[in-house]
């Protein structure tokens, strides 16, 4: 019964040994990527309205602008060259949620900061 003991405390470290092999190999095929902050200092590609500041209203004004305006130059999705050009907040030529993602980030980050701050040209 002992020897039986001994055998299955040897398999099980075995695919333990394994377990945590793999795990580090897979591991090691992993590469980091940074975390990439918005730059806060050019108000302009997100202050839609050009009242000096980012509200709800340039939110609303990118929104509205979409949608009020109707044929197939401006859609969601499409390309920017048919919109109005500061629609394209995010520069990648291509109207979609991603512009207003943009303008999120700016808000969060550079506006109402957030827990951790972080130093601006630094």
């Amino acid at each position: 019964m002992r020897r039986f003991g001994l055998v299955m405390f040897a398999v099980v470290a075995g695919a333990l040994l394994v377990g945590v092999l793999g795990s580090a190999a897979s591991a090691q095929g992993l590469t980091p990527k940074p975390i990439e902050l918005p730059k806060c200092d050019n108000l302009d590609k997100v202050d839609l309205n050009g009242d000096g500041k980012l509200d709800y209203r340039d939110f609303t004004k990118w929104v509205t602008t979409l949608h009020d305006l109707t044929g197939d130059e401006c859609y969601l999705g499409g390309p920017a060259s048919g919109c109005p050009a500061f629609m394209d907040v995010n520069g990648d030529g291509i109207v979609d949620h991603g512009d207003l993602h943009e303008l999120e980030e700016f808000q969060h980050f550079c506006i109402r900061a957030p827990w951790q701050t972080y130093e601006i040209g630094g």
